[in-house]
């Protein structure tokens, strides 16, 4: 196996099929993956160690380890667990490779808005989807005679009414501790206030003032 380039960028998941159930196999060859430590990605390398001569490392500052640890040679780990955000920079390195062949080979339980295509390769198989959640306390609202917000200045607007009536200890709640979560949060955010992130260009164009 060539180690340099890594065998894959992103974890087959068979969650959800029946071939999650039990391990097809025995497997002989020394794997190791790096991927950030949420339950879900112990669901998965759980479910890979059945098979053997597997090791996982769970650590949530996966996102700062892969790039060096990815350039070595050979590389520490055959398996990386990405994202959407952290799958750049291994790209940029040249640092995985392609896995038509594998998923030619292997992935006929996958679907096809799992193969995630770069250049018309694909690079990395989602395992899973990230959804979020904007919610209220209709009970609140009904009582302060708020209606549902259809923006973000509307939101920030009840948030104010509710502060003012005192009913909670904080009107209004996210993800925005420093870092990856108020950086999620941005992306998110940043289009509802009439924001694009990119100029005709190409040059990034958070610099605004929908992005202030």
């Amino acid at each position: 196996m060539y180690l340099k380039k890594l065998a894959l960028a992103g974890v087959v998941s068979l969650m959800g099929t029946s071939a999650f159930a039990a391990c097809a196999y025995e497997n002989d060859v020394p794997l190791k993956s790096l991927s950030a430590g949420f339950e879900a990605w112990k669901a998965v390398t759980d479910a890979m160690a059945e098979c053997g001569n597997f090791q996982a490392e769970l650590d949530q500052e996966f996102r700062t380890k892969q790039p060096a640890a990815f350039e070595a040679n050979p590389s520490l780990y055959h398996i990386g667990g990405v994202s959407n955000g952290t799958v750049t920079p291994l790209l940029n390195a040249g640092t995985i490779r392609p896995l038509d062949d594998l998923v030619a080979k292997y992935g006929q339980n996958l679907s096809p808005n799992q193969l995630i295509k770069v250049d018309g390769k694909t690079m990395a198989i989602a395992m899973m989807v990230n959804t979020q959640h904007l919610m209220y306390r209709e009970d609140i609202f009904a009582d302060l005679g708020i209606a549902t917000p259809t923006s973000w200045d509307e939101v920030f607007a009840a948030a104010e009414k509710i502060k003012a009536a005192g009913v909670v200890d904080h009107a209004i709640g996210a993800t925005m501790k420093s870092g990856w979560n108020l950086a999620q949060e941005f992306v998110n955010m940043y289009p509802g206030f009439g924001g694009a992130f990119f100029n005709a260009d190409n040059t990034t164009a958070v610099n605004s003032d929908a992005g202030v």
